[in-house]
């Protein structure tokens, strides 16, 4: 099954770089994000400020698929999609930058760009014949979750070496 999931993905580069891309970007949060409460109160913020950047984030993420989906019908979905992780992947750089919790504010709302979302998903369906459709999605989805399995452990691994700001600048690395 992972075999034949690797070849049909093969068959298609695009779709084959769109399940890097997210194994990259899930591996890149995934340095950081199990501990992000952690920082958040290192920075002087408490249960609060966390709920509150959490709640920031998604709310970005709602907000900014329904432009995303206007985008994704009237403009170039690879450039949609590149704007959107260009944005989106100064994140842990601004991370890093910050002194207090509220500094992490503009982070949090460009990590949770999502308008790229809606242009990835349309250039899958236009990629693959319709009845491929729910084995192109699944594949190139599957990245995300790859790319959680081992960045937490390599974050806490790292952590003590390099410090939550080196955890963000490697973050950014992967995203980039």
């Amino acid at each position: 099954m992972i075999r034949a999931g690797l070849r049909f993905l093969w068959d298609y580069p695009n779709l084959w770089k769109l399940f890097w891309s997210n194994v990259l970007w899930s591996s890149g949060s995934g340095l950081y994000f199990f501990i992000w409460p952690n920082f958040v109160r290192d920075l002087g913020g408490g249960p609060q400020e966390i709920g509150y950047l959490t709640a920031l984030m998604y709310g970005v993420m709602a907000l900014t698929l329904f432009p995303g989906g206007w985008l994704a019908d009237r403009c170039d979905r690879r450039r949609v999609m590149l704007w959107n992780w260009a944005l989106a992947g100064l994140a842990p750089l601004l991370y890093a930058r910050a002194r207090t919790w509220p500094e992490l504010i503009p982070g949090a709302v460009v990590y949770a760009l999502f308008f790229g979302w809606p242009a990835m998903e349309a250039y899958v369906a236009d990629t693959v014949p319709p009845e491929s459709l729910g084995r192109a999605f699944a594949l190139t989805n599957s990245g995300y979750a790859l790319g959680a399995i081992l960045s937490p452990l390599l974050g806490a691994s790292l952590l003590p070496w390099v410090g939550m700001r080196g955890l963000f600048l490697l973050a950014f690395l992967a995203f980039t």
